[in-house]
């Protein structure tokens, strides 16, 4: 089965949500986690199909039908608010256009200048852990005293 870990640096390879509840199903089996990994969109995902194809699995209806007109793009099912279409996993530019299509989610680009900026920040502004032993406790008692003249 097709890996998307391999189109990792372009968009976000995630877990299909029925991942988190996989019963009885063989964990030792090595395309174990890959039938659950999904580049998910806005209007569809796109996910691995066998060992040279990969599926888009696109809904709404002006979406799946821009899909199924682009060249090279098989039918495997056709409906009138869905459709599943497969296409060669070495095609990425045609793996580009589905993603645009599908509005599917990519990888924020950083550069390295960026990141060590950001890096930077995070480790003058971000958040600290504070020490609990450093801490006095509050004295309440003072708060609901009453100042010496105004005793009844």
């Amino acid at each position: 089965m097709f890996d998307l870990k391999n189109l990792q640096n372009r968009y976000k390879v995630t877990f299909d949500e029925s991942y988190k509840y996989v019963g009885e199903l063989d964990r030792s089996d090595p395309d174990f986690p890959l039938m659950y990994q999904v580049i998910a969109g806005k209007h569809g995902e796109i996910y691995a199909y066998d060992d040279t194809r990969l599926a888009v699995y696109g809904t709404g209806q002006n979406r799946h039908k821009e899909v199924s007109r682009l060249d090279s793009i098989e039918t495997l099912h056709d409906g009138d608010g869905e459709g599943v279409y497969l296409f060669k996993a070495d095609n990425l530019e045609l793996l580009d256009a589905i993603a645009k299509i599908t509005h599917a989610h990519k990888k924020r680009q950083v550069s390295i200048k960026e990141r060590e900026r950001l890096k930077s920040l995070s480790r003058q502004y971000g958040f600290k852990k504070q020490d609990t032993d450093n801490h006095t406790s509050l004295n309440f008692a003072s708060i609901n005293a009453y100042p010496e003249d105004k005793k009844p």
